[in-house]
């Protein structure tokens, strides 16, 4: 479906706003597809499309006027329909003339909706109205009771929905999603639980049968009952289950007519919410994105940026990574999409189940192969650490190995590109020292990376391996292990039976390897100072 340039600025967020270039180009100008614009190199022209709406605030390049002087001649040799330059006067101080004169010089008209207007208040009316091609949907589309068009303009659920077009049809309807969870029935429960059933157990052959033709009908375990497939174009969303009278031959043409119009209520609602979704995803994933670098000039720029986004971060004062590692092992495109969406669909809920405990407005995302959660803590650590172990259990019940990193606490939002480092690298410090499936605070191992910078220089290596070297020189002669005995016993905390349970050596082996050392090097190992000094030269050397 084609907009016209003048249509869309006729409603929505660009309603009232300024045309400041190409205004000849109104009626002229279609537009089939609307996207945001926040990578404004050239690379942008492998991903912007013919006859499209490019939205964006050019806060990258808000002081570099070639830079928008070329994002303008990119999008023209693409043909994409208009630019819409957001949040003017805000994130942008104001648009060059030069900048204007070239858009219209290029025919690229150029647009700016009033600096309060937001992208989602740009986006969600124009999708609305691109996404349905189809002739067929429209034409039901134009059909539907007034009412409910404006439900779904307004945004209500999809339940509400279809709860006032039955009222209207006056038809008993089941709508199950495409993994047969109720979204809404007007039928009595015993009577949904029954259809839930039939559809799972025979879920091949009824989706076979509603693929080739499109509805179900004279099922002898369900009778008197219609099934009809919902689906979009690209997309299936579920099943319409609607009572029929027993006069099945007289009846079929209302109730199938019945099942068009739910099915076109359905595709608009849930075509309508996932694109509104996407949307909202990207913007989400923008704005962390510049969070971790600090892409703003003032905190509250920041903090504004993420009420736009409904997100609330002006108190939050810890960062939590949950590094997938599971992900490390995938080397199939397919299998990383299927993946993510796990961990999306099933895990996320759950995760944000345990930590609003703590805090209720946890903002909790996931980003490629790790995710984040920003929260308030409030002398909760002890309740903290308990949620951590819940959250790598659930994990573990979904065979998915994680390492968690917890930051230390910060005082600004400013400080959350820190606080990212410091969760990294308790993760990935706690991997390497604990193992997986660990949830590690940064103060608990920040000494380890001071050991980790040890290893980079020369006077360290050399030096913690004189402290070693008579055990070195022992074991390479008598070809023993003493030094790798030594590193267990201090491992275990010199406790005998562990480790000898650990080494698999009976308790008198141990014993013996241990007086052995203790007379190779003329010193205790376990006392101090000794026992820093050689803790010390055994990190360095990666043997502890």
């Amino acid at each position: 479906m084609k907009i016209s340039l003048k249509d869309v600025l006729s409603f929505g967020g660009l309603l009232h706003a300024d045309v400041l270039a190409g205004k000849e180009k109104l009626n002229s100008v279609f537009i089939e597809s609307v996207t945001t614009i926040e990578v404004t190199d050239h690379l942008i022209g492998d991903w912007v499309k013919e006859n499209q709406l490019c939205v964006t605030t050019m806060y990258a390049i808000r002081d570099d006027l070639q830079q928008q002087i070329n994002l303008a001649r990119i999008l023209k040799e693409k043909k994409c329909a208009a630019l819409v330059v957001c949040h003017v006067g805000i994130w942008i101080e104001h648009l060059d003339k030069s900048f204007i004169s070239f858009c219209q010089e290029q025919g690229l008209p150029l647009i700016k909706p009033d600096m309060q207007i937001s992208y989602l208040d740009i986006l969600n009316p124009l999708i609305y109205q691109l996404m349905s091609d189809d002739k067929k949907k429209i034409s039901s589309y134009r059909e539907l009771d007034r009412k409910i068009l404006d439900m779904i303009i307004q945004g209500e659920t999809l339940s509400n929905i279809i709860k006032k077009a039955t009222k209207c049809y006056n038809n008993q309807v089941t709508f199950l999603d495409s993994y047969c969870h109720c979204i809404y029935s007007n039928k009595k429960w015993k009577e949904v639980e029954a259809e839930k059933i039939y559809i799972r157990k025979n879920f091949n052959i009824v989706f076979s049968h509603l693929l080739r033709k499109g509805f179900l009908d004279d099922i002898e375990l369900l009778p008197y009952k219609l099934i009809y497939l919902v689906q979009t174009k690209n997309n299936v969303l579920g099943f319409l289950i609607l009572d029929i009278p027993p006069k099945l031959e007289t009846a079929r043409n209302k109730i199938l007519q019945i099942a068009e119009g739910l099915n076109t209520i359905c595709a608009l609602v849930t075509v309508k919410q996932t694109r509104t979704i996407q949307m909202k995803e990207y913007y989400i994933h923008e704005y962390v994105t510049d969070l971790l670098v600090w892409n703003f000039r003032t905190e509250n720029e920041a903090i504004t940026r993420g009420i736009e986004a409904g997100l609330q971060l002006k108190n939050k004062n810890i960062f939590i990574l949950i590094n997938l590692n599971s992900f490390r092992n995938l080397n199939d495109i397919d299998k990383e999409s299927l993946y993510v969406e796990q961990v999306r669909i099933e895990i996320l809920p759950k995760i944000h189940q345990k930590i609003i405990n703590i805090d209720a407005e946890v903002f909790l995302h996931l980003y490629s192969d790790q995710i984040f959660i920003l929260l308030y803590l409030k002398n909760q650590k002890e309740a903290l650490t308990v949620q951590m172990d819940n959250i790598i259990h659930i994990f573990e019940q979904n065979k998915i190995s994680v390492s968690i990193g917890i930051s230390e606490e910060f005082q600004s939002i400013k400080n959350i590109p820190t606080a990212y480092k410091q969760a990294t690298q308790a993760y990935i410090l706690g991997r390497h020292y604990f193992g997986e499936q660990k949830a590690i605070y940064y103060e608990d191992v920040y000494f380890f990376q001071e050991v980790m910078k040890l290893r980079e220089k020369k006077e360290s290596i050399l030096f913690s391996q004189k402290i070693l070297q008579k055990l070195i020189d022992y074991d390479k002669q008598h070809q023993t292990e003493l030094l790798h005995t030594l590193a267990m016993l201090l491992k275990y905390n010199g406790n005998i039976a562990i480790t000898a349970d650990f080494m698999h050596l009976h308790r008198n082996t141990l014993l013996y390897r241990k007086n052995k050392i203790l007379e190779i090097l003329g010193y205790s190992p376990f006392e101090m100072p000794y026992y820093f000094n050689i803790i010390m030269a055994l990190q360095i050397n990666e043997m502890l």
